[in-house]
């Protein structure tokens, strides 16, 4: 028999696991991908993943895998599911691909504790990833995981340079970037994915901090989804009428209570406990309760997301989802409104609502006052009239300038209430003009009684945050106290643990010549002092402890009381370019008063062994409540 004549032997048939890795595998949708291998660890809906418990988290699965979308932004309330989301988005490319990936956090702390007790359990619980797990524990550790088919997720966090910039990566996330502490690292973490130019993935997810209107301190999560060619909201159906709309929390209602005064107000607790609170269709009106909510987002959940302005950008390559609260099965339409109402009053509680539920960076929108709110403190006095009541003091403050000073006198009630006129404000250039307004005015009342200034004061000069202080200036306000007694000099500092710090003056500023004389230097706790001078504006003219103007205060005083507002950080700025000087004399004045302890001081009359004390002052305060 020849050779060629031999039967040639039948190829061995490959084995279940060879065909299984030679086998062009088709790539599985991206919702239908979660649902096949994503298992949801805890909560009511634990178990393998459905879409249709969260509706609205389909758009995004679903834009997130398009082939042509490079960049994908989510601003997340809590509780929606998106850390699932994307960490699951990033599972996916691992079974698909061996490529790299890159996670960055927000501290070490954090991917260790995602690494360990979110990845490893995602890749255990997943059929098709637990199937390539790698069996060799070197290429599980704190800051890695690599799967059998080469797949390798890396992870870094902002606060370290290297951790961020060593390799390159076609996919990258970036997790709560509004919380990073060092911000540098965003953009050299999505350099890394350059030389991936068509194929690469940039997840960034966060819920939003505090936004500005300054460069340097946007909130990143902003400064990301400006830069994306389309912004994306979702349109919930109406299971009523059928009409789509955007759900925005001006539409939210809840049901009030009749207090005791009669007057009908929200109990927050009653509403979370009872799950009170709706929302309207802008449509049909009709309310929806959470189960009508969820009814909603479901009928809309493969058509909800469209783009903001209503602008379709055809294969657009980046992609922003504004993702409130509200839109997650898994936050009561109740909750939402009880934590509004939890917030009111409270700036902290209020931004951490408008972050965490609303979905949306905070701004700070602290208005100055109108000044029309300052003119309505006057009264019938002319300037200069003493009013026929008890005087405790008369106090005269001067905030220094170059070329002269501003000036204030005001009149003090006794008492607590700290009632106070205004008595005269204005403008001198030299030092005998102000010396005869501290020392030499004299003010009456309709009866003709004489009054003189009691407490005098005025700044030191520099000003805090000015780059170079004008020591000439501050060494003649020394010299001015040195040489008139009485007269208190003011520095200004933000952050102060304590309401005033005094210090004796011996010396010249900046020299070591001795002071002719003595002074004494106030450190003042300005944020207080503003606060409670704001707090008094707006105290009615009619009510105990108001803040009189006399008939003749005219609007650049108003402005100038006005002008100065809060920033995101709570310390009163006033705008460039704008007048705050008897803003500055006022808080001055309450400084003033505050130091000579004003509201202690008994009162002509009051029988002997009533008046009140520092100490006794909590005591009498909790009788009267």
């Amino acid at each position: 028999m020849s050779i060629a004549t031999l039967p040639i032997p039948a190829a061995p048939r490959p084995r279940a696991a060879e065909r299984k890795v030679f086998a062009k595998r088709k790539r599985l949708h991206g919702p239908q991908w979660f649902e096949r291998n994503i298992n949801v660890p805890v909560g009511s809906r634990q178990g393998l993943y459905r879409n249709q418990n969260n509706p609205a988290m389909w758009g995004v699965l679903d834009w997130s895998t398009r082939s042509h979308v490079r960049v994908t932004v989510l601003a997340k309330g809590i509780q929606i599911g998106g850390t699932l989301a994307f960490y699951g988005l990033l599972l996916r490319e691992g079974e698909y691909t061996s490529d790299n990936a890159l996670i960055v956090v927000a501290d070490e702390r954090t991917l260790k504790k995602l690494i360990k007790k979110r990845l490893q359990k995602m890749i255990d619980s997943s059929p098709s990833l637990s199937a390539i797990k790698s069996t060799n524990p070197d290429d599980t550790t704190m800051y890695s995981v690599t799967l059998g088919n080469g797949f390798t997720i890396e992870g870094g966090w902002a606060s370290s340079e290297v951790s961020v910039s060593s390799e390159s990566y076609r996919v990258v996330i970036l997790d709560e970037i509004s919380k990073y502490k060092s911000r540098g690292n965003i953009e050299d973490a999505k350099s890394r994915a350059t030389v991936f130019p068509d194929t690469h993935k940039i997840w960034i997810l966060s819920s939003p901090g505090i936004d500005t209107d300054d460069p340097e301190n946007r909130d990143p999560l902003m400064v990301e989804a400006e830069a994306c060619d389309v912004m994306l909201e979702f349109h919930a159906t109406c299971p009523d009428c059928g009409k789509e709309q955007v759900m925005t929390f001006d539409r939210f209602g809840w049901p009030g209570q009749v207090n005791l005064e009669g007057q009908t107000e929200a109990d927050p607790k009653a509403i979370r406990r009872n799950r009170s609170a709706w929302y309207q269709c802008e449509h049909c009106n009709s309310r929806w309760n959470d189960y009508k909510r969820d009814k909603a987002i479901l009928a809309s959940m493969k058509t909800g997301w469209k783009p903001t302005d209503g602008e379709e950008i055809e294969r657009p390559q980046s992609v922003y989802f504004h993702f409130p609260a509200w839109l997650s099965p898994y936050v009561s339409l109740s909750e939402v409104a009880a934590s509004w109402l939890e917030a009111q009053g409270d700036e902290e509680k209020l931004r951490k609502w408008h972050n965490r539920f609303a979905g949306v960076s905070y701004r700070s929108e602290k208005k100055a006052l109108p000044h029309s709110t300052i003119m309505r403190l006057k009264d019938d006095r002319p300037e200069g009239l003493v009013p026929s009541v008890p005087i405790a003091a008369i106090t005269c403050v001067a905030d220094m300038q170059k070329r002269g000073f501003w000036y204030k006198v005001t009149a003090w009630g006794y008492g607590l209430q700290q009632e106070s006129w205004l008595l005269k404000q204005g403008f001198v250039d030299s030092w005998d003009a102000l010396k005869q307004i501290m020392f030499e005015s004299q003010y009456q009342d309709i009866y003709g009684n004489n009054y003189s200034v009691t407490l005098r004061g005025m700044d030191s000069g520099g000003g805090e945050g000015e780059e170079h202080q004008d020591l000439s200036r501050t060494a003649e306000a020394y010299l001015f106290a040195a040489a008139n007694p009485g007269v208190l000099l003011f520095k200004g500092r933000r952050r102060l643990s304590r309401l005033f710090n005094v210090t004796d003056i011996d010396r010249l500023p900046g020299t070591n010549k001795p002071l002719p004389g003595s002074a004494k230097l106030y450190t003042l706790n300005t944020t207080f002092f503003k606060d409670k001078l704001a707090a008094k504006l707006l105290v009615s003219p009619d009510d105990p402890g108001a803040y009189h103007l006399h008939k003749d205060t005219d609007e650049d005083f108003a402005k100038q009381m006005c002008v100065e507002t809060k920033n995101e950080q709570g310390v009163w700025v006033c705008p460039k370019g704008k007048d705050n000087h008897y803003f500055d004399c006022s808080s001055m004045e309450m400084a003033l008063i505050e130091i000579a302890q004003v509201k202690f001081w008994p009162e002509p009359g009051r029988p002997p062994g009533n008046e009140i004390k520092p100490q006794q002052h909590r005591k009498e305060k909790q009788r009267r409540w």
